[in-house]
């Protein structure tokens, strides 16, 4: 057992509080705290930011060495130390990819949107047909047969792209959901057919085991499912 619980006086630090220069007394494994209390703290922060202020122009955002990234282009110089000069024009900052801003800019306008350049990197399409599939699915999952939306938010999202992983087609877009789903089948029909039998199986397998009240509003829901269920086989 700590000694904290036998002497206060042995186990107790002085320390001095670092807003107000107040003495306070606090634990040896506290050795993080510095100031008194957090009016002291809040105090401090506003005094003094983290966040660093170009001196160029205090309004803008810090860039590096206390300067706007304007006037960071402007005063940057390969004579430094610690520059990375850009392989296209070794008197302009590496800005990525051994690229100025203005040649990576332009490479990026170029090259498209990083919804375009995931796409054709990932799944080898175009943006053009990726929108054609989504306009012959309706906006919708080629499963359950709904956008794909937000939790919070109840925005439209994009739906994902389905493949095959053995041959690398594709198979359509899906929604979040049954695409995790089919994923954690492992892509494997035996697999789904069985859960399907599962499902239909009757409730009344152990007739001792006692029922559980579902949560709120899974009670409404298994029923809207039950009827949508009922709906496809009929029709």
């Amino acid at each position: 057992m700590s000694k904290i619980f036998f002497s206060e006086k042995e186990s107790l630090q002085k320390h001095s509080c670092k807003g107000c220069d107040r003495p306070f007394w606090t634990y040896p494994f506290l050795q993080e705290r510095k100031f008194c209390s957090e009016q002291c703290w809040r105090i401090y922060a506003k005094a003094y930011p983290r966040r660093k202020i170009p001196t160029c122009h205090p309004e803008r955002k810090h860039y590096g060495r206390g300067y706007c990234a304007a006037c960071w282009q402007a005063h940057w110089s390969p004579n430094l130390p610690g520059s990375n000069p850009a392989k296209c024009h070794p008197d302009r900052p590496n800005q990525g990819h051994g690229l100025c801003l203005e040649c990576y800019n332009r490479q990026s306008r170029q090259n498209g949107s990083n919804k375009a350049r995931r796409l054709r990197y990932t799944f080898g399409l175009t943006l053009e047909q990726y929108e054609h599939l989504l306009k012959l699915q309706n906006g919708k999952c080629a499963i359950c047969g709904e956008p794909e939306r937000k939790i919070r938010l109840k925005t439209l999202n994009d739906l994902a792209v389905d493949h095959d992983a053995c041959n690398g087609l594709i198979r359509g877009l899906l929604c979040h959901r049954c695409n995790l789903g089919i994923g954690h089948f492992r892509d494997n029909p035996y697999l789904l057919a069985k859960a399907i039998a599962y499902l239909a199986e009757p409730r009344n397998l152990r007739p001792e085991a006692q029922a559980i009240r579902p949560q709120r509003g899974a009670r409404s829901r298994m029923h809207a499912s039950r009827i949508l269920h009922a709906d496809r086989i009929t029709s």
